[in-house]
């Protein structure tokens, strides 16, 4: 569901349900001005206008983050002296396609070349796996490009939801700039396209074969064949060693040929020699025959067995197998034990193992496979009596599932949530810090295991994992992920027949949009859910859906509908006796004050507010969010000591708990006060060290803060 452009207005929402008060009908109404009232749901740096004629976007290079995204490059790159010419002969500004039969080496030279001319692209490298061939299907250019748009220092809110606004704003980011991307494993033209960068830079695709579509547009078309003899013998020498080579040559000549000359069939074989360092060469330079730069990935099947023949033990080989029940891009060795049911200290080793027979990549202690390693995998697993694959796949989506609820409670304990999942013992201890740094490096694996647990018919299972993302989306606004995760999990709620689970994956999709100040959408979903929770007599979520209608309302500025919905709310967590649930509707009811200019009834809410967190040591984080909205309540009134009292309280609580997105929020708010009392070189500093922390957690604001920066020293 794509959001329509902030400027529509859903229709007004009574209390309760009612004829029209359906998706449909709250899509369409009266129209009404933009409220310049930013939610507490809106993080990051946005711009508000009474009017905007033109948008003017600069990069600084001295100022944001530099992206570095490409992948390690292969330890060797042999050959392809051709090719690399080609490559540097070509311009600056050029698309290049690499095509070529899976196993040639796309990849590996694309990085190697890319690696080595780095200075050329002194404004970044840019990197997608586009997964042409995974079992989730191809990687949508849209949610591409969110990542690149964040890389670049776009604020999350900022990101267009539509493909075309997101191509033509990448585009315009890019241009005039020396920027490399490398979008690898491509599946067709119309993927790509969107993916084209401004004039100026580079781009390179590879794909097993060549996009016409692309050659049309102006790509350089490059295609890589097998590797001459030399070449493959220098490879295998790189594997088992010259002198182990040199005594067999003729067994080696035999056995590169057989392996059609393809780098990634040496790789294998070679690997396996290497493995076993009493075997003769000849032992498997008869054992298959692999004709050259063959297109059908089915001719490297033997290749595949030989190596996986080879392998030490029959754990290891389970593992391999087992491995490919996992739907996600990449696996650490905690999931990978969970897999094979055995411990990490017992499954690093065979990880390891399965590593140097090149049969998965290793990344930064995460390991991956390629395609058509996977596709083996997966072959080999339906003939083994002994795996039960249906256990294998629900081991380790429960175990992703209870360790993504672990840190949703530790980063959000209060909320109330729905799903069983959350009343276990957590599967993995984790701090504030850690559990938003595990969802972070998961989000995509999540998401691809509650698709693939939604596919299979576990349908509780692929819902909850939504639920328990919910403290990522709200701390780091991973918008494409957030809202793709929350409609699978909303289908899955449908198929199960669930009418809570329902209303709270509705609640989900409505906080996105909100945070994206999509308020009609966010409006339209949250009355839906507000039907659902009052048919199932679920108070709680009857009570959330007010709260998030009356949140829309204070999105455009209509400050009375909003506390008649925020009240509303109250009454029921004080019917519930969630204390907490009314402490926040005290919250948004100051945030509405401060929109109205009401800031001396913001102070009084927001302290009473702040008050009740502080007795409670597991709301820190709320109470530090209630602190930096007093600090600019009192700013706003003028009494800068108040202001300041409460800053230095915020910064204080964020520190102490390691919220530092949170910390580095503070420290702006500090510049906008010393910018009141006319201290510039105060707030310069602080602006300084707030820039400091968004860019170490590499968020989007780290740019705005520096655009801020940069125009105050102008």
């Amino acid at each position: 569901m794509m959001p329509p452009a902030p400027g529509h207005r859903a229709g007004h929402k009574r209390l309760g349900r009612g004829p029209g008060d359906d998706a449909a009908s709250a899509a369409t109404g009266r129209s009404a001005s933009t409220s310049n009232y930013l939610s507490d749901a809106t993080a990051g740096a946005v711009v508000q206008a009474r009017s905007i004629r033109d948008i003017h976007l600069h990069l600084r290079s001295a100022v944001r983050v530099t992206p570095r995204q490409l992948p390690r490059g292969p330890r060797l790159l042999v050959d392809r002296n051709d090719e690399r010419k080609a490559l540097d002969d070509a311009p600056a500004d050029a698309v290049i396609l690499l095509a070529g039969p899976g196993g040639a080496g796309k990849t590996a030279l694309a990085l190697s070349w890319l690696h080595h001319n780095a200075g050329r692209y002194s404004d970044g490298q840019l990197f997608a796996d586009l997964r042409a061939y995974s079992s989730g299907g191809p990687t949508p250019p849209e949610r591409v490009l969110g990542e690149w748009l964040r890389a670049l220092g776009v604020a999350p809110e900022r990101i267009p939801a539509c493909l075309d606004e997101r191509s033509a704003l990448f585009r315009s980011l890019t241009a005039g700039n020396r920027f490399a991307v490398l979008a690898d494993n491509a599946a067709s033209t119309t993927q790509v396209m969107p993916l084209l960068p401004g004039p100026g830079c580079l781009m390179v695709v590879t794909a097993r074969r060549l996009l016409g579509g692309l050659l049309v547009n102006g790509a350089r078309p490059l295609t890589l064949g097998p590797l001459d003899e030399p070449a493959c013998l220098e490879l295998l020498d790189s594997l088992i060693g010259p002198e182990r080579r040199g005594a067999q040559t003729a067994a080696a000549r035999t056995l590169v040929h057989a392996c059609g000359r393809l780098p990634l069939a040496v790789c294998l074989t070679g690997a396996t020699l290497a493995t076993h360092p009493d075997w003769p060469i000849a032992r498997l330079a008869h054992g298959f025959t692999l004709p050259a730069f063959d297109t059908d990935d089915g001719a490297m099947t033997e290749i595949f067995d030989s190596a996986y023949n080879a392998l030490p033990d029959d754990e290891t080989r389970r593992l391999y197998r087992l491995l490919s029940h996992h739907p996600g891009p990449d696996i650490t060795p905690e999931a990978a034990a969970i897999l094979a049911e055995t411990t990490v200290e017992a499954v690093i080793p065979r990880l390891e193992q399965l590593a140097q027979a090149n049969l998965i990549n290793e990344t930064r202690g995460r390991f991956s496979f390629h395609d058509l390693a996977h596709d083996h995998a997966y072959t080999a697993r339906k003939y083994e009596a002994g795996d039960d694959a249906a256990g294998a796949f629900v081991r380790c989506a429960y175990w992703y599932l209870r360790t993504a609820a672990a840190a949703q409670k530790v980063l959000i304990p209060g909320r109330w949530y729905l799903g069983r999942v959350f009343t276990e013992a957590p599967a993995i201890q984790l701090t504030d810090k850690t559990a938003l740094e595990w969802l972070a490096a998961e989000r995509l694996n999540l998401l691809a295991i509650a698709n693939a647990a939604h596919q299979r018919g576990l349908h509780t299972l692929a819902w909850q994992i939504a639920e328990a993302c919910w403290g990522l989306f709200v701390r780091r606004r991973y918008y494409d992920t957030w809202i793709t995760l929350y409609e699978i999990g909303l289908k899955a709620a449908r198929a199960a027949g669930d009418l809570e689970a329902q209303a709270r994956m509705l609640q989900g999709q409505a906080s996105a949009y909100l945070a994206m100040r999509c308020y009609d959408n966010a409006e339209a979903l949250a009355t839906q859910a507000l039907g659902l929770a009052v048919d199932s007599s679920h108070r709680h979520a009857e009570a959330t859906s007010l709260e998030l209608i009356g949140l829309a309302e204070l999105g455009w500025g209509d400050h009375a509908d909003a506390h008649e919905h925020f009240d509303a709310a109250r009454e029921i967590y004080l019917d519930l006796d969630d204390e907490r649930g009314a402490m926040l509707m005290t919250r948004h009811e100051a945030e509405a004050d401060l929109a109205a200019k009401n800031y001396g009834r913001a102070v009084e809410l927001l302290t009473e507010a702040e008050a009740w967190c502080e007795v409670r040591p597991e709301e820190s984080y709320l109470r530090s969010r209630c602190l930096v909205r007093l600090g600019r309540a009192h700013r706003l009134l003028g009494h800068h000591q108040a202001a300041l009292d409460a800053l230095e309280r915020a910064l204080e609580v964020s520190r102490a708990i390691e919220a530092h997105q949170q910390q580095a929020e503070v420290l702006v708010e500090f510049a906008d006060l010393a910018h009141d009392m006319s201290k510039t070189d105060l707030e310069q500093r602080h602006l300084r060290e707030a820039h400091a922390i968004y860019a170490e957690l590499g968020a989007p604001e780290a740019a705005m803060v520096a655009d801020r920066l940069f125009q105050e020293t102008e």
